[in-house]
Parts: structure tokens; C-alpha cells; sequence
């Protein structure tokens, strides 16, 4: 219990001075204040090859191994100043952040400039948690990289720090800088397949305000086959035509005069979903509104805090999504 605590506050100090030492900004320059620098594991192993040398030259008088000894701490001494200098000057700057579903990986834009007349080489790049990219960066120019960060669960947090590391030249010493790089990361809820119900598809006629149309469309209603599609998830099963898949045409959907000459009207309703838990409710509404966008509907959402009006197009379905990664209200 005491070494949980002791580890647990050993951690938060050095969070704490981290912050202090490289506060949060999305451009970070890497120079002696944010670089730390140690021997890597194959490093401390030579260092330890060293040392038993030189035990072996001094208890033995052999200068030859002395001098092999001392020859080998040079190198060492030598690669300090290299794998330093392969990270210092270099500037980052976060330039986008693209909001993802939960499960998958972020794709987070950086770009890396090299304003010195050096190369960089094997830069790595990696969030913590994350994948690494490895990058060369040649004399005054600047490389666009994108990097992936995992994104585990829905809703907006900042990014773990991000790790720029180089062991070059010969692997012996390894510097790094852990850089906030001040990334907020908006994560939409994992889609679940789910239908649209039926009492919330409305009709809108040309000719009628759509404001006073408040009529329930159902299949009764659509007289004529206007022609058909190919199935989409998300499709009503009365809708598909089961007569051209059996006969081998494929899954396709039949679409009505009414639906073909009217303006699609949907409302996306928490309440369509009654019986899941409130990330099961999210991610359906998830799946609907990707549904509904890829079928150019006008559609809205209503959720327990907040409603959102009919609309239609990218921003309406980005603005959606976002609604659904920040709810934070219950599930009744």
C-alpha cells in the first residue's frame, strides 16, 4: 500500500514539473531545455562491456585494453553530441485533428521544419499509447506527417504527450522530448446497424409548407415503384425486392413515386431506442445519422438535453455527431 502511494505521488510530481518545464502549446521547438538524454538498453550494455575491460586492463596491467577501453568510452561520449544535435532545432506544429469513432485511430496532421542546413534522420514519432512514425527531414524544409493515436471511448479529451525520440547514429544513446502539444480529440460514438422506425419518416410535397406537414407516410401510401437501387444498410426489409434476389440480381432497394418527387423528412428520437444503455442508444442514433446522410434526407435529432432542427449535408451531420460525443445526460 505504501509503494502504491509512494509510486502514484512520485508520478504526479513529475507530471506536475513536466507541465511546468514544457507547458502545453501547439508549436513546440525542441532545444536543451525540453531534450533529456540516456544511454538505451543496447547503450548500457556496451557501457557495461566497457567497464568489465578496463577491470580486465587495470588488473592485468595490459594497456592495450586500457586504451581499447577508453577508445570505447570515446565513442559513447561521441554519440551524445550526434543524437543530441539530430533533435535540436527542430519545430513541430500541430496542424489539424480529425474527429474519429470510437475503436479507431485518430488522424492528427504535424508538421516538422528544419530551418538549419543539417538532416534529420530517423526521427520517431509516436503518441503515448500509440503507433510510431519514423520520418528524415532534409536541410530548410519541412515534411507533413500523420500521426495515429488511439481512441478508445466517445467524447472530447486532450492527447497524451507526444514523443519525439531519436537514437542516431549507432543506437547507444537515446534522446527524446515529451511534448504537449495542447490536441483536443473529438471521438464520436462506434456506429451500431440499427433501422430507421417508421413513424419517423415524413413526407414533404413541393407544393406544401413544410411546416404544416406533419403527416406519418406508411408503405400503404407509396402506389407506384419508381425504380430501384442497390440494398444500403439501413434499408427497410419491406422495401427490398425479394423477386429480383431470387433471381440472382442481388440484393436491391425499391424505391416509391412518393419518395423519388418529395423531400425526405427524419427524425432521429432517443426515445426510438428505448431498452439499450445509454451508449447503445448513442451508437445507433450514430448509425442513423450516417444512414440518413448517405441518402441526402433531411433529418434532425432529438435527444433528452437538446434538439436539433431538420437539416441536411456535411456540417448538419458533423454538428449531429458532435452532439452525440458530448451527451452527458441520463438515459430515462
Amino acid at each position: 500500500m505504501h509503494l502504491t502511494w509512494l509510486s502514484n505521488s512520485l508520478r504526479q510530481f513529475y507530471k506536475q514539473w513536466l507541465h511546468r518545464r514544457i507547458p502545453p502549446n501547439q508549436q513546440q521547438s525542441l532545444y536543451r531545455k525540453n531534450i533529456f538524454i540516456l544511454p538505451s538498453k543496447a547503450g548500457v550494455f556496451f557501457l557495461v562491456v566497457v567497464l568489465l575491460l578496463w577491470l580486465l586492463g587495470t588488473n592485468y596491467q595490459n594497456n592495450i585494453i586500457l586504451i581499447l577501453s577508453f577508445l570505447l568510452l570515446s565513442l559513447v561520449n561521441t554519440c551524445i553530441l550526434y543524437t543530441y544535435s539530430n533533435l535540436s532545432g527542430l519545430s513541430l506544429q500541430i496542424k489539424k485533428a480529425y474527429p474519429c469513432f470510437a475503436g479507431e485511430y485518430m488522424h492528427i496532421e504535424c508538421v516538422i521544419k528544419n530551418n538549419s542546413q543539417r538532416p534529420y534522420n530517423n526521427i520517431v514519432l509516436r503518441w503515448q499509447y500509440g503507433m510510431e512514425t519514423v520520418v528524415n527531414v532534409s536541410p530548410y524544409s519541412s515534411q507533413e506527417v500523420t500521426l495515429l493515436l488511439a481512441a478508445p471511448k466517445r467524447g472530447v479529451y486532450k492527447a497524451n504527450r507526444l514523443i519525439v525520440s531519436s537514437i542516431y547514429p549507432l543506437g547507444l544513446i537515446r534522446a527524446w522530448a515529451h511534448l504537449d502539444m495542447d490536441v483536443d480529440m473529438l471521438v464520436y460514438p462506434k456506429p451500431i446497424a440499427a433501422h430507421f422506425p417508421d413513424a419517423r419518416l415524413h413526407i414533404v410535397e413541393d407544393d406544401q409548407p413544410q411546416e404544416n406537414q406533419e403527416s406519418i407516410v406508411t408503405t400503404g401510401e407509396f402506389d407506384n415503384i419508381s425504380h430501384v437501387r442497390h440494398y444500403q444498410e439501413g434499408d427497410p426489409p419491406k422495401h427490398i425486392a425479394w423477386k429480383n434476389y431470387a433471381k440472382g440480381q442481388g440484393l436491391t432497394t425499391k424505391i416509391f413515386n412518393a419518395v423519388a418527387h418529395a423531400e425526405s423528412q427524419q427524425w432521429l428520437d432517443w426515445d426510438d431506442f428505448s431498452g439499450f444503455s445509454i451508449e447503445g442508444r448513442l451508437s445507433r442514433l450514430c448509425h442513423c445519422i450516417l444512414q440518413a446522410s448517405e441518402q441526402e434526407l433531411v433529418y434532425g435529432l432529438r435527444l433528452p438535453t437538446k434538439t436539433i432542427g431538420l437539416g441536411t449535408g456535411k456540417m448538419h451531420k458533423q454538428a449531429l455527431l458532435r452532439e452525440l460525443a458530448l451527451y452527458k445526460g441520463e438515459g430515462n
